[in-house]
């Protein structure tokens, strides 16, 4: 009757093991699930109207990471892609802060290079 075939053992075995875990876990995961939205609203006219702005979308569910730029007035933030954002839901919340909504794109990725270095 043949033997039963056992796993060879090597002492080898665990630090080779550990060391691919260890390589797996090192690798950055990119952000592909993010969806991003372009917003343009007027009446921002200084940095501390837009930290109350930031404030107010970070509080939002699924908003990562918000970038406004003054200059442009143009608000940007990353969501996750299974956050919705709606037109009149971004109306009340900039009419609240005292600004007005103009418009609102949205993209199903984050552009390459963004969020833009100041």
């Amino acid at each position: 009757m043949p033997r039963a075939s056992r796993p060879i053992r090597s002492s080898r075995a665990k630090p080779l093991a550990g060391a691919v875990v260890a390589a797996v876990l090192a690798v950055p995961v990119p952000a592909l699930a993010d969806a991003f939205y372009r917003m343009r609203v007027d009446g921002m006219a200084c940095p501390y109207c837009a930290y109350g702005v930031e404030k107010k979308l970070r509080r939002l569910e699924g908003v990562k990471d918000v970038h406004i730029n003054l200059e442009q007035a143009r608000v940007e933030i990353r969501v996750a892609d299974d956050t919705r954002v709606s037109r009149n839901r971004m109306k009340a919340l900039y009419s609240e802060a005292g600004f007005t909504f103009r418009s609102m794109e949205r993209r199903p990725s984050v552009p390459d290079g963004w969020p833009p270095r100041q």
